[in-house]
C-alpha cells in the first residue's frame, strides 16, 4: 500500500498544481488542430497567438480545465517561437477545405496532412503577448520546475519584454518600434506578473516571485498614475492624444481593471471591481447584449461579470451571444468563455 501512496504521489507531482482541481475541460471543437495548433476563427486557416493564449487563460480564470488543450498548444507554439523571443501571426501557405471527413463533433479541427503554416505577419501587440505566454509556462509547468526548452523561451520572451519597458512612466509600450502604452495591454501585464508570482512560489522559485509580485505592485501604481491622473473618472485608453468615444476600446478598457482583479482608486480590488463594473453595466449593458456596439460579443465583459458577482448577466450574455456561435462574428476567445460560462454546451 505504501508503495501505491508513493506512485500516486508522483504522479499527482508531475501534473501542474492549476490541472488537479479541475473538472470542466475546455474542449476547443473546431478551433485546435491536432497538432496543437489553436485558430482564430471556427474552421479557421488563421492564428493569432494572443487569442489562443488569451482564450485558456481566460478558461482557466473561472475554473475550467485546460490542461490537455494548453500543453498541446505549447507543443506547437514553442518551436515557432522567433530566435529573438518574439511571435509572428501565421497563415496557411494556401486555401485549404476541412478534410470532408472529419466529423462535426471532432475535438480538433481537421485540415489535410499537409496543410503547412507559416509567418505572415507580426504580433499585433507584443508587450501583453510576452507576458502571456511567460504565464501560461509557469501555469502549465509541472511541479518539479519549467522544462528546460520552457525555461529557455521565458527568458527570451522576459528579455524582449524589458526591451519594451519604459523606466521613466513605469509602463509597458506596445513594441520596440510603437512606443505608445496601452491601458487594457499594460493591465493583462499586471495579471500576468501577478499570476506568474504564485506559480514560480509553487515551483519554490521564492525570490523570483518577490520579483515578478513586486513587479506586478509597481505596475498597477504606474497604471493609475498615467492612465488616470486626475484619480478620478475613466482611465484613458493610451498615452496618445484621446479620440472619440468609442465603444472598443474606450468603453471595453474600463472593465479591464475588474476583469483583472486591478484595483480602482482607494478601495481594495474585489470593492472596487463590482462598483466599476456595476456602473459600467449600468451605462452599458443594454447596449453590449444587443450586439449593437461593436462586431464582436465581448464575452470578456460577461466574464468580469462572473467574476464579480454578476453572475445573472454573464448568464444573459450567453444566452444572447449563442446565435452567433462559430460565425463570423465569434473567435476562439468568446468561445472558451461561452463554454466556461455555459458548462461546456
Amino acid at each position: 500500500m505504501k508503495i501505491i501512496l508513493m506512485l500516486l504521489a508522483s504522479l499527482l507531482s508531475a501534473i501542474p498544481a492549476s490541472a488537479q482541481t479541475r473538472s470542466l475541460e475546455l474542449k476547443n471543437t473546431g478551433y485546435q488542430l491536432e497538432n496543437g495548433a489553436i485558430t482564430l476563427a471556427h474552421q479557421g486557416q488563421f492564428i493569432d497567438p494572443y487569442f489562443a493564449i488569451r482564450a485558456l487563460l481566460s478558461a482557466h480564470s473561472v475554473g475550467m480545465d485546460i490542461e490537455h488543450a494548453a500543453l498541446a498548444y505549447i507543443a506547437w507554439q514553442l518551436p515557432r517561437q522567433e530566435a529573438n523571443g518574439l511571435f509572428k501571426r501565421y497563415c496557411l501557405e494556401q486555401e485549404l477545405a476541412p478534410q470532408a471527413s472529419a466529423p462535426q463533433d471532432s475535438a480538433q479541427h481537421a485540415l489535410p496532412e499537409l496543410a503547412v503554416w507559416r509567418a505572415c505577419a507580426d504580433a499585433d501587440a507584443d508587450d501583453a503577448l510576452l507576458a502571456m505566454w511567460i504565464e501560461l509556462l509557469y501555469l502549465m509547468a509541472p511541479n518539479q520546475g519549467l522544462p528546460p526548452e520552457w525555461k529557455k523561451s521565458v527568458l527570451s520572451a522576459r528579455s524582449q519584454l524589458a526591451l519594451i519597458y519604459d523606466k521613466s512612466r513605469g509602463i509597458y509600450v506596445i513594441s520596440r518600434s510603437n512606443r505608445v502604452g496601452l491601458l487594457m495591454d499594460n493591465i493583462e501585464i499586471y495579471a500576468a506578473l501577478r499570476s506568474t508570482a504564485e506559480q514560480q512560489k509553487r515551483l519554490g522559485l521564492h525570490q523570483l516571485a518577490q520579483k515578478s509580485a513586486l513587479q506586478a505592485k509597481q505596475l498597477e501604481l504606474a497604471i493609475q498614475k498615467v492612465f488616470r491622473p486626475s484619480r478620478q473618472g475613466d482611465f484613458r485608453i493610451s498615452t496618445q492624444a484621446p479620440e472619440a468615444s468609442r465603444f472598443y476600446p474606450e468603453q471595453v478598457g474600463q472593465v479591464f481593471a475588474p476583469l483583472f482583479g486591478m484595483r480602482v482608486g482607494q478601495m481594495d480590488a474585489k470593492k472596487s471591481g463590482q462598483h466599476t463594473l456595476s456602473k459600467w453595466l449600468g451605462e452599458h449593458q443594454v447596449a453590449w447584449l444587443a450586439h449593437e456596439k461593436d462586431h464582436f460579443p465581448w464575452g470578456l465583459i460577461a466574464l468580469a461579470a462572473e467574476k464579480n458577482e454578476a453572475q445573472d448577466t454573464a448568464r444573459l450574455w450567453v444566452e444572447r451571444a449563442l446565435p452567433l456561435r462559430h460565425g463570423e462574428r465569434w473567435n476562439v476567445l468568446e468561445e472558451a468563455i461561452f463554454q466556461a460560462l455555459s458548462g461546456n454546451q
